[in-house]
C-alpha cells in the first residue's frame, strides 16, 4: 500500500510540473537599458485579472533600481484553482513566484537564457485537517540583456490531502 501511495504521489508531482495551458501570470521584461542585465527596472506594474482565461500581467519596463517582483496581492487570478485561496496560500504562492523569477535571473547571469523550474507549496488548512498543495511552474525565454517573457502556471493538487 505504501509503495502504491508513493507511486501515485510521484506521478501526481510529475504531471503537476508538466501541466501547461493558459498561464496564470505572465511576466514581461523590456527596455531595461544598461541595468537590464542586473534585472533592475524603473516601472513595475502588476495587473490582476478577474476574467477566467485571462492571465495576470507583471510588466517591468525601463532602466531603474527596482527588482522585477510580484507584490503581495489580495485576489489571486487563477482559472486552474476554482476555490478562494486563503491569505497564507496567496502569500506562499506569491513567494514561490518571486523565487522562480529570481532563479531565472540567476540562470540568466550564468548564460542560461531560457528554462523551466517548478516549486511545490503546501499550506496548512485552518478550517480542517490537512494541507492545500499547489504546483507553481515557470518557463522563461530571455535575451542576453535580461529582457523577455516568463509564463507562470499555478495548479492545485491534493497530494497531501489527509482526511
Amino acid at each position: 500500500m505504501k509503495k502504491l501511495f508513493l507511486l501515485l504521489s510521484m506521478i501526481s508531482i510529475v504531471l503537476g510540473t508538466m501541466a501547461e495551458g493558459q498561464p496564470n501570470v505572465i511576466v514581461h521584461k523590456s527596455n531595461g537599458g544598461f541595468w537590464a542585465w542586473l534585472n533592475l527596472y524603473n516601472e513595475i506594474t502588476y495587473t490582476t485579472s478577474d476574467v477566467e482565461g485571462v492571465p495576470a500581467q507583471l510588466n517591468c519596463f525601463g532602466s531603474g533600481f527596482s527588482a522585477c517582483r510580484l507584490p503581495r496581492f489580495s485576489t489571486y487570478p487563477s482559472t486552474a484553482i476554482p476555490e478562494v485561496l486563503s491569505e497564507n496560500a496567496e502569500i506562499a504562492i506569491t513567494n514561490a513566484i518571486n523565487e522562480l523569477i529570481a532563479e531565472s535571473e540567476l540562470d540568466g547571469s550564468k548564460g542560461v537564457y531560457s528554462g523551466r523550474r517548478s516549486k511545490t507549496v503546501a499550506v496548512a488548512r485552518t478550517s480542517r485537517k490537512g494541507f492545500d498543495t499547489y504546483f507553481v511552474n515557470a518557463t522563461w525565454n530571455y535575451t542576453k540583456d535580461g529582457e523577455g517573457t516568463m509564463n507562470i502556471y499555478v495548479s492545485q493538487s491534493n497530494i497531501l490531502n489527509t482526511k
